[in-house]
């Protein structure tokens, strides 16, 4: 059972990483624009 949650421990920090590759361009971008 650990080795389960281990693995959505690492898919969900790959998926904060990739999102947040997309993402905080675009709030940059938002602040940039004010």
């Amino acid at each position: 059972m650990r080795w389960v949650v281990d693995h959505y421990l690492i898919i969900g920090f790959g998926n904060l990483l990739f999102y947040s590759k997309i993402f905080l361009p675009k709030i940059q971008l938002l602040k940039n624009d004010t």
